[in-house]
């Protein structure tokens, strides 16, 4: 089974053989690998062409999660400090602390405390990081939640990146059994990620005002539970 990464995204297909593909009938099918929330990278492989376009040849590239590591420094760096990504999140962060507050998801990532996955684009150059998808538990009104979140750079965007690094984390928490229902909070004029929400198969609880890094944040409150609504 390989996810085809094309000109209109990610899909997920199971095949015989690469050489005895048939794309006109392929079954479409889903697929998880490895072991939940563990340190052993979810990889699933990807022939795409250079140009990012499907047609009759086929190349190696494989699209891998793997756990935050110290060296993930640059890939912080662009998306939390950059105006264009953060301009949902109330504007840039300061580049001061970056280097300790990958230090601390490192050590939250290897306790399994939290899941911080890097989605690597190509895992024949792990150091390229293409965005993250994270998992966390945190006390809200007396109460323990659980929280999903997701950036992805750019130069990655409009290829489903985000929908499949959300879906593959959804499906181990699903398994996992421990996580509850999980909350997500785009800010309300984040249609790309609202969208994600929706077509996952969470549920709108509604706008609420959210807290992030010291500023207010108008959000949409989605809730799921990946053991019976994930789409």
């Amino acid at each position: 089974m390989r996810a085809v990464l094309g000109a209109t995204g990610v899909s997920v297909i199971a095949e015989s053989s690469a050489a005895a593909l048939d794309r006109s009938t392929a079954q479409r099918t889903e697929w998880t690998t490895g072991s939940p929330g563990g340190a052993a990278p979810v990889v699933v492989p990807v022939w795409w062409t250079a140009d990012g376009k499907r047609n009759g040849g086929w190349t190696g590239a494989t699209v891998l999660l793997r756990n935050v590591r110290l060296g993930d420094v640059e890939a912080y760096v662009r998306m939390r400090c950059d105006p264009v990504m953060m301009d949902e999140l109330g504007g840039p962060l300061p580049r001061t602390g970056i280097e300790a507050k990958v230090a601390r998801d490192v050590e939250r990532a290897a306790a399994d405390s939290d899941w911080i996955k890097m989605i690597v684009p190509d895992e024949t150059n792990p150091d390229q990081v293409a965005g993250t998808v994270t998992l966390w538990s945190h006390e809200t009104d007396g109460e323990v939640a659980s929280e999903i979140g997701w950036m992805v750079l750019p130069e990655f965007q409009g290829r489903g990146l985000a929908k499949w690094a959300t879906r593959e984390v959804l499906e181990r928490a699903r398994d996992d059994r421990r996580w509850g229902l999980v909350h997500a909070y785009p800010a309300v004029t984040n249609g790309p990620s609202n969208g994600i929400c929706r077509s996952l198969g969470f549920t709108l609880a509604g706008e609420e005002e959210v807290s992030f890094a010291g500023r207010i944040l108008r959000s949409h409150h989605w809730v799921i539970d990946p053991a019976t609504d994930l789409a």
